[in-house]
């Protein structure tokens, strides 16, 4: 249909079809333009939920890592005051030892 004026030269029955066609068309591209919009707020739902889920998880793992460090410093501590105590006994195990050594030695 080049011309607008061939318009009035089709039947009723065909300008009804024409323009079924037409509307068909409309639908159809309508209904393409709809599904695409459907499937790029899909599409952005699902990054969101997940940058979501990875800001939560990476939360979680700073915390995990945070109580770590406390617990290394914490346990490190614990083993230096542990040494304290160990060296005084040791030392006076050496010297029990060694004086018993010299009482034997003296027999």
């Amino acid at each position: 249909m080049k011309d607008k004026s061939q318009i009035k030269f089709f039947c009723g029955k065909c300008l009804v079809d024409k323009l079924n066609n037409n509307k068909v068309t409309t639908t159809i591209e309508q209904s393409k333009e709809s599904i695409s919009q459907m499937k790029t707020q899909q599409q952005e739902i699902r990054t969101k939920e997940n940058q979501a889920r990875l800001n939560y998880y990476k939360i979680i793992l700073d915390q995990i890592m945070d109580f770590k460090r406390s617990m290394d410093d914490s346990l490190e501590e614990l083993y230096k005051q542990l040494q304290q105590y160990i060296f005084p006994i040791q030392k006076e195990n050496q010297e029990i030892q060694y004086s018993f050594n010299y009482f034997e030695d003296i027999k």
